[in-house]
Parts: C-alpha cells; sequence; structure tokens
C-alpha cells in the first residue's frame, strides 16, 4: 500500500467516523473531547480492517504505537 492510499482511506474512515460521533474530521484527528476520541479509535481500527498498516496508522493520526496497538485492543473486546 502506498502512502497515498493509507493517507485517502484514513481521511475517509475520519469523515465517516466523525460524522458518526457527530463532530468534525479534524476534532477526530486530535481529539478532546470524548465524542472524538471515540471517533478517532473508530477510523483507526476502519482504516486497519481496510489494509492501513499499523506504522502508517501511527504517522497518519499523529498518535504513538501504544494509542493505535490500544484502539485496536478495545475494538476487539
Amino acid at each position: 500500500m502506498t502512502t497515498e492510499q493509507a493517507a485517502m482511506i484514513i481521511r475517509e474512515c475520519l469523515r465517516d467516523a466523525a460524522r458518526h460521533c457527530d463532530c468534525k474530521p479534524s476534532e477526530a484527528l486530535d481529539p478532546r473531547g470524548k465524542a472524538a476520541i471515540t471517533a478517532r479509535n473508530a477510523a483507526i481500527v476502519s482504516a486497519y480492517r481496510q489494509g492501513v498498516p499499523k506504522h502508517a496508522l501511527s504517522i497518519g493520526f499523529r498518535r504513538s504505537w501504544e494509542t493505535i496497538n490500544k484502539a485496536l485492543l478495545q475494538a476487539e473486546a
């Protein structure tokens, strides 16, 4: 997967998750509230399920590996 493909998937996932959580995609990318955090985590899971590797998620969401893994583990529970 190219960087451009990963970025496009992440952007689409952020838009969809933000719409479902009643916040803006920019808020989900840099969350401060509960709805935005929920949207960010949903977007991480969605993008990962579409094939975006964890290192690209870490870069795209500007989050640590630990944050990415926590979001993915919460989705499995």
